[in-house]
């Protein structure tokens, strides 16, 4: 997901809109850091409101890893169910990643 020139997770979101949330968005930051890059792509798309079917499209994955990748988010990052994982994608930019 980073590469050469591309800012990485945090430090993009620290100089984006929510800079005057500090605390809240290193909050949110720490609670996906031990995501794999396979969970972040997933709770990035999950984010934008794809089915598991559709997550499972788009990354070339079957439906059960999908479910699994996503169980495994959840848990790693203490969100109760899929909304709470979508707003989680969104106050830590990863739908910028788009």
């Amino acid at each position: 997901m980073t590469g050469p020139g591309r800012p990485r997770l945090g430090e993009r979101r620290r100089g984006g809109r929510g800079a005057g949330r500090g605390r809240d968005a290193e909050a949110a930051l720490s609670r996906i850091e031990e995501l794999t890059l396979a969970e972040r792509d997933v709770l990035r798309l999950l984010g934008t409101g794809l089915s598991n079917a559709e997550i499972a499209g788009q990354l070339y994955l079957s439906a059960g890893t999908v479910k699994a990748h996503i169980s495994r988010t959840l848990t790693r990052t203490g969100c109760a169910n899929r909304v709470q994982a979508a707003v989680l994608a969104h106050d830590v930019g990863l739908l910028n990643d788009r």
